[in-house]
């Protein structure tokens, strides 16, 4: 108005006054799937300033108390990290806005262990609404805390050792191959169905895809001592809905090639490292039901037996080729294959038998008797050879005590493995010739009984050279 202001009232109502506060809230989460002792774990904090609060602290500290049990190696992400102390600080979070910092080291804790961490705001330049930082209250919104289990540290060793799963739950067993019949002992107890199994190379643990239908396209790994950790599951690999994913291989570290029963344009390649996968073009048309893979490190190939043909795969970075080899000669589904740093391939029959294979026709050769199951899968470190005893043994006679001058003179020789105690495949016999008889002069055939194989048909001339197995 005007005049003397002394005679005028000036009326204030329903004034409310809020003061520049943040209403900060903190995370913490395990990235690391099923951390186990002496491996890698990744603790990620994230801190968010709601989006209705009306200030934007300009310093916000928290404190993260690593837990016995685990040694410090990094930490990544916005602000910076002191490890000495585990403060985290944060500088200008506005309304709405979120931040993480990643915190990675080793697992010291024995497995079985539960590792917990804990971390709070201790402090920021603004009040918060609903919580009080540093004072410990594990209700407020400011306080998190996470605790895991800590996962089987065993390892499996590279040898010659070759191991089954067999059943539901799934059973792993293992064989060092000194007796025949192969004789498997079990690994650990079963707790859950898996496939595809196969030897990561990188870590010496295995891997293995989950056998339920609806979840599929998850991710195992199996300790040394049997024990398996669920991963999670496999992200651009579908779980499949009439069949699982049965065959299985690393190809690389950290790569494991599977697919899924005789489903076209399944053939899947999982970096195990981070449970992405990569689908890759299988050959037109192809459906045969391959039950296991097995990769040769010699030939750089994957081998697998479907519909009684043993088949050589080549895998691309977006697609498979094959090569069909030829028929294996005995009936039944082959869900173990095996490969070692030889070159050898072997497969152990879901009908029962252990069997070696020839990479030039096909043809399996019986070594060894092994149990029958119809969850048959199978794995073992392909960088190391798989070696069984066997004693062949060769006898050459002519049948006279005297030579005739220009008569023909007929030698037998005889190879054989009588004591094994497993059969050998590969064996290479050689007959060379005395100077003074010309090649021409000679002629030869073989004859094979009794289940052992010969790559010889028909008649020949000159030395003899042939490669045979014998059971």
């Amino acid at each position: 108005g005007t005049g003397d202001p002394g005679g005028q009232i000036l009326g204030i109502s329903g004034l409310t006054y809020t003061a520049a506060r943040a209403d900060l809230s903190l995370t913490k989460t395990v990235v690391t799937p099923a951390p186990y002792n002496g491996g890698p774990v990744t603790w990620r904090l994230t801190l968010t300033n709601s989006s209705a609060s009306v200030g934007t602290p300009q310093t916000v500290t928290v404190r993260d108390t690593l837990p016995a049990g685990f040694t410090f190696g990094s930490s990544t992400g916005s602000g910076s990290f002191d490890a000495a102390t585990g403060n985290w600080t944060v500088n200008t979070l506005a309304p709405g806005a979120s931040v993480t910092r990643d915190i990675t080291g080793t697992v010291t804790a024995s497995a079985g262990s539960a590792l917990a961490n804990t971390a709070e705001v201790a402090s920021s330049s603004l009040g918060d609404p609903d919580s009080t930082p540093n004072n410990g209250v594990t209700t407020e919104d400011d306080y998190s805390r996470v605790t895991f289990t800590v996962a089987s540290g065993a390892r499996f060793v590279c040898d010659s050792r070759i191991y089954l799963s067999q059943n539901n739950p799934t059973q792993l067993r293992v064989t060092s191959a000194t007796s025949n019949p192969l004789v498997f002992t079990n690994v650990g107890s079963a707790s859950a169905y898996y496939n595809a199994l196969g030897y990561n190379p990188a870590d010496n643990f295995m891997y293995s895809v989950d056998s339920t239908t609806a979840t599929s396209n998850r991710l195992y790994r199996i300790a040394g001592d049997g024990s398996v950790a669920l991963l999670g599951t496999i992200t651009v690999m579908p779980p499949v809905a009439s069949v699982f994913y049965n065959a299985g291989v690393f190809i690389a570290p950290d790569r494991l090639l599977v697919r899924a029963g005789n489903l076209a344009t399944n053939f899947y390649l999982i970096d195990v490292t981070t449970l992405t996968a990569t689908q890759l073009t299988q050959p037109l048309g192809f459906v045969s039901n391959v039950t296991d893979f097995a990769y040769n490190p010699v030939t750089g190939k994957v081998y697998g037996v479907g519909d009684g043909i043993l088949y050589e795969f080549t895998v691309g970075a977006t697609s498979v080729s094959r090569r069909d080899i030829g028929a294996v000669g005995v009936t039944g589904f082959f869900g173990a294959m095996f490969a070692d740093s030889l070159g050898n391939v072997y497969g152990a029959n879901n009908n029962g038998g252990f069997y070696a294979f020839n990479l030039t026709t096909g043809v399996a050769s019986k070594i060894s008797e092994s149990p029958a199951s119809a969850d048959n899968d199978g794995s073992n470190c392909y960088s190391a050879p798989i070696t069984f005893s066997a004693d062949p043994l060769v006898t050459k006679t002519d049948g006279t005590d005297f030579y005739t001058p220009g008569a023909t003179q007929t030698y037998t020789i005889v190879v054989s493995n009588p004591t094994g105690p497993f059969g050998a495949s590969g064996v290479a016999v050689s007959d060379p010739l005395p100077s003074a008889i010309p090649a021409a002069n000679v002629s030869w055939s073989a004859v094979a009984s009794g289940g052992a194989t010969t790559t010889v048909t028909g008649t020949r001339t000159g030395a003899l050279t042939d490669t045979v197995t014998l059971p």
